[in-house]
């Protein structure tokens, strides 16, 4: 008897082909130009970065991220966070 092993790759192949389909429509400028380029605005791309930067500084502790709700922007104001998205 064969191995049965083939039948769960042949039902897999056309899900995975249309899921590699689907992100390389959606990511294409920003894996072909090296992540040089990002979708949506350049505000956008911006505040998702700078979220994302302080909150990694943040759980890591360091100066001066170490309240979340008040990144370094905005100085003297606190709580700032809470008027991005």
């Amino acid at each position: 008897m064969p191995p049965r092993t083939a039948a769960p790759l042949r039902r897999l192949a056309l899900p995975l082909a249309g899921w590699a389909c689907g992100v390389s429509m959606v990511f294409h400028e920003a894996v072909l130009t090296g992540l040089r380029k990002m979708d949506g605005g350049l505000g956008d791309a911006r505040l998702i970065n700078f979220i994302l930067e302080h909150g990694y500084r943040w759980l890591s502790g360091r100066p001066p991220h170490e309240a979340f709700w008040s990144p370094p922007v905005f100085f003297p104001h606190e709580n700032v966070a809470a008027y991005s998205d």
